[in-house]
């Protein structure tokens, strides 16, 4: 009689259905003022630095070869963290961090706070560069917390003279702050913040997040000796980056690391002191022209089954957030009830460009640079640009705009088609209607 009881149990063991599959984790690598001349795999640059975990990533994921961000990096920071513009959020320009007292408000719904109440909720943490807040801000050295994070191991922004700190090498002597809490490190910032992630992914419950943004190579290019090295030390610092990144990956368990989609993608373009000669004429570090805002883009990993492809599909930077989102079986068209999120979303889902990275996914992209920082304020510098598949136009404020088209084929602009010597015809001026147009469509409704 006790045979069947036993049965039943075995029974109901073995026949019991398999608990779904985590959603991904994510790994989100921000790099600091990377162009795409700097990344070999995107074969552009005549002689990029040595990354061979940044080639390995590419080899093994999709090359985003038209992704846009801001020309500078806080608004950018808050365009992948809320999938919002920054004339929504108000970070349109640089946030100093020791003098600034606007930061990105502490109501903005985050991506991590989103990813926490997910279907199956996230743990998260970020290391690294902040830059989106300060001592003086409302939410001060806590802010990463009002944006979602449970731990935080961050520098507030750049290191260097911003930082207060007078050091012949800032990045050995820096300010860290733990949870809120600052204290001076001396210590190399790359190894610490490498050090700092592959500590917290031993502490993060599946599924996580884990933003992981090095203030490297950003300058100050000081070598040990106190010299002003700028392309040699961007080198280094940039090799260095990817060696952390190349620690951090290492240190998951592989069933880990297959369950994780590493994004890496950069702020803004490589700066001016060291853009490759080949693309000066294309911008650099904070203009609103190509280069200055089309910068590296790669994921990898889990979801993605188009390994080692390129998408030349447009990206920006405020898709991030609906894409995980999205992989983490959120609904970005229509949330749950009880998910965090936005009133109104800027960015678009392009999960599907993982399977199919020449599949439709943008028909263009909105570009802007403006100042100061906060919401409905008075713009004293405003630019804006926006690219299609084939032209680039760029409007800045007291001047003309600009137009700039793309060789079929190519991923270089050609000259500006609006010079007065390139002496535009009827067809020209007619598109440069309809996207100075769309540009202050833009300007308009983002107000």
């Amino acid at each position: 009689m006790l045979l069947l009881p036993l049965l039943l149990s075995a029974c109901a063991t073995l026949c019991a259905p398999a608990p779904p599959p985590l959603p991904p984790n994510f790994l989100v690598v921000v790099l600091d003022d990377v162009g795409l001349d700097q990344v070999g795999a995107f074969g552009m640059g005549a002689d990029p630095p040595a990354l061979p975990t940044l080639d390995a990533l590419a080899a093994e994921g999709v090359r985003f070869t038209s992704a846009y961000v801001s020309p500078v990096c806080s608004p950018t920071r808050a365009m992948l963290l809320t999938g919002r513009y920054g004339r929504r959020t108000g970070i349109g320009r640089t946030v100093d961090p020791r003098s600034a007292r606007v930061e990105l408000p502490a109501d903005e719904v985050g991506l991590a706070e989103v990813l926490a109440t997910a279907p199956v909720p996230y743990d998260s943490a970020v290391v690294g560069k902040w830059h989106l807040a300060g001592p003086r801000t409302p939410s001060g050295l806590d802010h990463p917390a009002t944006m979602g994070f449970r731990h935080a191991r961050t520098a507030v922004g750049n290191l260097g003279p911003e930082s207060q700190v007078v050091a012949r090498n800032a990045y050995r002597l820096w300010p860290r702050v733990v949870d809120g809490v600052e204290v001076m490190v001396d210590r190399d910032a790359t190894e610490v913040q490498t050090e700092d992630a592959v500590a917290l992914l031993g502490e993060l419950q599946e599924p996580w997040l884990m933003w992981l943004a090095y203030n490297a190579p950003h300058a100050p290019w000081i070598d040990d000796d106190g010299k002003h090295a700028p392309v040699a030390r961007y080198r280094a610092m940039l090799e260095g980056v990817d060696a952390g990144l190349g620690r951090v990956l290492a240190s998951l368990d592989p069933a880990e690391r297959a369950r994780t989609l590493v994004v890496v993608v950069s702020d803004n373009g490589t700066p001016g002191a060291i853009v490759s000669a080949l693309y000066e004429d294309y911008g650099a570090k904070g203009e609103v022209v190509d280069l200055a805002t089309r910068v590296p883009w790669i994921l990898a990993g889990a979801g993605v089954q188009a390994r080692g492809e390129v998408s030349r599909a447009l990206v920006h930077a405020v898709d991030l957030f609906p894409t995980l989102a999205s992989l983490a079986g959120i609904d970005p068209e229509a949330p749950a009830e009880g998910t965090a999120w936005p009133e109104e979303l800027d960015g678009r889902s392009f999960a599907h460009l993982l399977r199919t990275p020449d599949a439709a996914h943008r028909d263009h992209v909105y570009l802007e640079h403006f100042g100061p920082n906060g919401v409905r304020r008075q713009r004293r510098s405003d630019r804006r640009a926006v690219r299609t598949a084939t032209h680039l136009q760029v409007r800045l404020r007291g001047a003309r705009d600009a137009l700039f088209a793309y060789p079929p084929d190519s991923l270089e602009p050609g000259p500006d088609l609006l010079a007065p010597e390139a002496e535009p015809d009827e067809a020209t001026l007619r598109l440069a209607e309809e996207l100075g147009g769309l540009i202050d469509r833009y300007t308009q409704e983002l107000r």
